[in-house]
């Protein structure tokens, strides 16, 4: 191990040796130890504001996490960070981390595996198997739902998705672009590996949304990675605070006094706060019972509306490399229970790591093989692609949803909830005058920047109106 992944694991491991029971009174606690929650904490700090964090898990990060197996390190959350994402690029500067432009780009070559035949992409607009018309005939399957998104978005930029004019489009995604003359099978095929849980269920407004706030930060740069992987900006964020930070400390009730809150813990303890900020993912905000809290249901929507998208992932180490022996692209895509195959490159552009990705009720079913799924993928891989038995080895299975403190990937909206998440967002304002002392944040509070950076966008909001009543 290297000295600074010791010094890193020493300081984490004193975190979680952290006393069960705050004495006398703080400032602010803050629940949930992923990017917001963190964010908010140092943003406090720094104004010299007494802050404690309490993590249900036994580590900081959240949907960041780099594991290191089988020699070999890599992430198996969140990756990019864009170059718009101008606070994470800050905190990340201050925190002496560094990022990198990624080495190898990802091969654009690819294999189709369709009803169990292997197909050459290339070879796609005229094989057998393609029984897609035209237009979507020449389409590759994996490229059909964002062309058809990108077709028929009506929304010039994502605060579009909050006009009026669009409420008609809270409706499935599945309708929307049945609606639009999307034949089924085709539907069929752009559901497969969707970053959804399935296109029936998700909101055609709120997808629109997530596709016009990629276009706009896509438009913005380029992506980089952060050196020594992604778990390197919580941990350091993490550091920072220090003691601060409570790990396996599971907060299952806030009681809202006259001059403060009480933080009910799972183990019996009780911290009392002047403020409190609750910084964790949707799946997790209703396991937490709030007393005495004016008007919680008028923005409970923002998370009872928004379910977590279902991710699993398999990562495997090719042995040997297999797909020189049948000719055809290590990447795949498949119609059946594997979905993506992702065939990932070293700094040399060898392919070093291949990763099994499922999406939506393919990972839901996934997660129901437990410890089993290693096996099965392995199984189902030399099946499908006979060339491939006995050159995987499994280095490392990743269930999302199945993390009670996480429960997924992505904040969704299902289909025709949208209105109450727009009301919901309408009433914050309200609801902070009510409950000053009270605060919300993590990435689903924030609707006009993406992923990483709106984690922390909202913990910089949630701390600066807290802030203002310390």
């Amino acid at each position: 191990m290297r000295r600074r992944e010791c010094l890193s694991g020493i300081a984490l491991a004193t975190l979680a040796g952290a006393t069960h029971a705050s004495t006398g009174r703080i400032d602010v606690a803050i629940v949930g130890a992923g990017l917001a929650g963190l964010e908010a904490a140092l943003r406090l700090s720094e104004q010299g504001a007494s802050v404690r964090v309490f993590e249900a898990s036994e580590r900081v990060g959240g949907r960041l996490r780099t594991i290191s197996s089988g020699g070999l390190r890599f992430e198996t959350g969140a990756v990019e960070f864009a170059d718009s994402y101008a606070r994470c690029q800050a905190r990340i500067a201050a925190l002496g981390l560094k990022l990198s432009t990624p080495g190898a780009p990802p091969s654009r070559e690819l294999t189709l595996c369709i009803g169990d035949e292997l197909i050459d992409a290339a070879a796609w607009p005229t094989a057998g198997a393609n029984t897609l018309i035209e237009p979507w005939r020449m389409q590759l399957p994996p490229t059909l739902l964002g062309g058809l998104m990108q077709q028929h978005n009506l929304l010039t930029q994502s605060a579009d998705w909050q006009l009026d004019q669009h409420n008609h489009l809270d409706v499935s995604l599945h309708a929307f672009l049945r609606d639009h003359g999307a034949p089924a099978d085709v539907l069929a095929l752009a559901d497969v590996g969707a970053n959804y849980n399935a296109l029936h269920s998700t909101s055609a407004l709120d997808a629109l949304r997530r596709d016009a706030m990629r276009k706009d930060a896509g438009a913005a740069g380029g992506v980089k990675t952060l050196d020594g992987g992604s778990s390197q900006l919580p941990d350091a964020m993490a550091r920072q605070l220090g003691d601060r930070v409570r790990l396996g400390a599971a907060v299952i009730a806030i009681e809202q006094r006259r001059r403060g809150c009480l933080i009910k813990l799972a183990d019996g303890g009780r911290v009392n706060a002047r403020a409190v900020i609750v910084a964790v993912p949707c799946s997790r905000t209703d396991a937490i019972g709030f007393v005495d809290v004016t008007g919680i249901d008028s923005v409970a929507a923002l998370w009872r509306a928004r379910p977590m998208t279902a991710i699993t992932q398999v990562h495997l180490r090719p042995l040997a490399p297999f797909w020189q022996d049948d000719g055809l692209p290590a990447t795949m895509w498949c119609d059946g229970a594997l979905e993506r195959v992702f065939a990932i490159r070293n700094a040399n552009g060898d392919v070093e790591r291949l990763i099994v990705w499922l999406n939506g009720q393919g990972a839901i079913r996934a997660s129901r093989l437990g410890n089993e799924l290693g096996t099965f993928v392995h199984l189902e891989l030399a099946r499908i692609r006979p060339a491939s038995k006995g050159k995987v080895e499994v280095l490392h299975t990743v269930h999302w949803a199945q993390m009670p403190t996480i429960g997924g990937a992505y904040a969704e909206v299902t289909a025709g909830q949208a209105q109450a998440v727009k009301a919901a967002l309408s009433e914050l304002p309200g609801f902070a005058k009510r409950n000053p002392r009270l605060a919300f944040a993590g990435e689903h509070m924030v609707f006009d920047a993406p992923g990483i950076e709106a984690a922390l966008s909202s913990g910089e909001r949630a701390a600066v109106n807290i802030a203002g009543i310390l």
